[in-house]
């Protein structure tokens, strides 16, 4: 039961963000599995470091992503890779996946140093493309 209840919060949660009227840009560094990935799924945009490993780990345990991932993952990839993803639960390195034709799952592939830096600046570009955005507000440091 509780397992049911958390997959809908985390559902809800990624449809808030999907449905949200300013982009909702996702930085990942180091590891995106699970959960995390999903949610990052629903964001509009998606920066990422080299070296990250990406997942969806729970099918190793006989569990279906709940939050979307599989359908989210299918669209951002294509079917070959979001199957061999979805099946295996392997991680797979994010320059692997930002080097396949037509993926749309990462837009950037940022080096760690320059995360801060240039994540400012795609926020920028996106306020001055869309004129939409307010203010930008890091929620945590990346590489600190």
């Amino acid at each position: 039961m509780t397992r049911g209840w958390s997959s809908r919060r985390l559902l809800s949660a990624i449809l808030a963000l999907e449905a949200a009227t300013k982009p909702v840009i996702a930085v990942l560094h180091s590891v995106c599995m699970g959960g995390g990935l999903e949610l990052a799924l629903g964001c509009h945009y998606r920066i990422v470091a080299p070296g990250c490993n990406v997942a969806l780990p729970e099918v190793k345990l006989g569990l279906l992503p709940g939050a979307g991932g599989t359908q989210r993952l299918l669209r951002a990839l294509g079917v070959e890779a979001a199957l061999n993803m979805m099946v295996s639960g392997q991680p797979v390195k994010s320059e692997w996946l930002f080097s396949m034709p037509g993926q749309q799952l990462f837009n950037k592939v940022i080096s760690c140093e320059k995360y801060t830096h240039l994540t400012c600046l795609f926020v920028h570009l996106l306020r001055c493309k869309n004129g939409c955005i307010a203010r930008y507000t890091p929620i945590f440091t990346p590489c600190s």
